[in-house]
Parts: structure tokens; C-alpha cells; sequence
């Protein structure tokens, strides 16, 4: 099982800015609107703060958005009432422990899971299809490079996995603009710290000399760019 991310405050903090700075939960929803239609009932399993969820929720009849982090599920019932959003359903639960199967229609399971176990799991929960959406990697300049390499699988390598085993009706790569925003240098310091632990000071205030770059905005001075990569492959029940 995948290690699970942890939500924190100043990294909530950091999310939010970021999704509401760019398009990139707007662009993944419209590039699978296609596989959705307005009578569906979809659920996005491992929602963290629902910014999919609430671009689901525009193509859909009904989300069901699971996390098992309450603080996030918390943030996105107060970004629900300030857009007056009433077709999601919350669920506070480890989506692995949901026992009774509601078969939802679709399943959308984002940056999460790659092994058979859960692929079966996904498919075990709906009615037509999986929505399954990975990453592929980040801008060389958006953090420093770890100190020790971890071998990940590749998206080739997975979508190979894949096609072996499950009905796959489309796949698809692509990049999107993901970056950070920040409001002060201070701020900037404090987000590479936080995602690279093992970078010394030197290292950070050398890469933002390097890559962060100012910005005119009402709300942001500073902006560290990032073209995520990722895949999108929908699994057929």
C-alpha cells in the first residue's frame, strides 16, 4: 500500500492557493467530461480538499466525495457553501474499509494507486467505469532533487501493466500548469523545506534564486512554475 499523504495546515494552506492560482483541476475535468454524463452518480475516492470534486460536480448528477482526513472534508463544505454547490455528498472514511458496495457509476481515483489490488477495488465499486488519473512526474525546477533516488514505475511502464490485464478504452498523457504561488520569499522558504526535509538552507535559496519568478498579481508576489505530468487512463467494467 502506498504511503499516505499527510495533510497539515500550512500544507492545506499551500493546496489551496495553488489550485485557486491555476486551472488544473478545471482542465483534468474537462479532459474527462467525454466519459461522464449529467445522469451519473461519480465518486473521487481520496478527494483531499474536492477541487475535482467540485469540477465534477458540474458534469455530473451526484459526487460522492471520500477522504479519510477530516480537516480537508471540512474545507471543501465551506468551499461547497461559498459556491452554493449541493450535489456532493461527503463520506469521512478509508476508502479501503468501505465494506458495503454502493456501486457508484463511475469510480475517479487521482494520484493514488497503481497495483492490481487496487485497480480490482476500483472496479469492485462501480457500475461502468474507472477514471483513473496518475502522475507522470514534475517541472526540474519545482523542488530540488531528492537526495537519495527512488525508483518509480513509469507511466508507460504502468500503462503496459494495465492493458494487460483490464479493458482500457482510452489513455492519454499530458502536461498542465500546476505551480505555486506565494506571498512572500519567507513563504516560498518555507514550502521547499517542507516537501524537501533533507535540503539544507543553502540548497533552497539556491533554487529559488534559480526558478522562482515575481509576478503581478493582487494576491501573490512570487510564483514557482511547474508542468505536471500526468496520465489519464479509463478502465472499462
Amino acid at each position: 500500500m502506498e504511503k499516505m499523504f499527510l495533510w497539515t495546515e500550512e500544507s492545506i494552506r499551500f493546496y489551496e492557493q495553488a489550485a485557486i492560482f491555476s486551472r488544473f483541476h478545471e482542465c483534468i475535468a474537462k479532459e474527462i467530461s467525454e466519459f461522464i454524463t449529467d445522469e451519473d452518480h461519480v465518486v473521487d475516492l481520496g478527494c483531499g480538499l474536492g477541487f475535482l470534486s467540485l469540477q465534477l460536480s458540474k458534469l455530473c448528477r451526484n459526487v460522492t466525495a471520500v477522504d479519510c482526513d477530516q480537516n480537508v472534508l471540512e474545507a471543501l463544505k465551506v468551499n461547497m457553501l461559498e459556491n452554493d454547490i449541493r450535489n456532493i455528498q461527503i463520506q469521512h472514511s478509508d476508502w479501503h474499509k468501505i465494506r458495503k458496495i454502493p456501486k457508484w457509476d463511475i469510480v475517479v481515483a487521482s494520484f493514488f494507486g497503481r497495483s492490481q489490488e487496487d485497480m480490482d477495488s476500483f472496479l469492485r465499486l462501480c457500475r461502468k467505469k474507472v477514471i483513473f488519473i496518475f502522475p507522470n512526474g514534475e517541472s526540474e525546477g519545482f523542488l530540488p532533487k531528492k537526495s537519495e533516488y527512488t525508483k518509480r514505475e513509469t507511466v508507460k511502464e504502468t500503462e503496459v501493466s494495465l492493458r494487460a490485464k483490464y479493458k482500457i478504452s482510452y489513455y492519454k498523457e499530458l502536461e498542465l500548469e500546476f505551480g505555486q504561488p506565494f506571498h512572500t520569499m519567507e513563504e516560498a522558504f518555507r514550502f521547499v523545506r517542507n516537501y524537501r526535509k533533507d535540503a539544507g538552507k543553502s540548497v533552497i535559496r539556491k533554487h529559488l534564486e534559480q526558478y522562482l519568478i515575481p509576478v503581478e498579481n493582487q494576491k501573490f508576489s512570487y510564483y514557482l512554475p511547474n508542468k505536471k505530468q500526468i496520465a489519464i487512463c479509463v478502465l472499462e467494467k
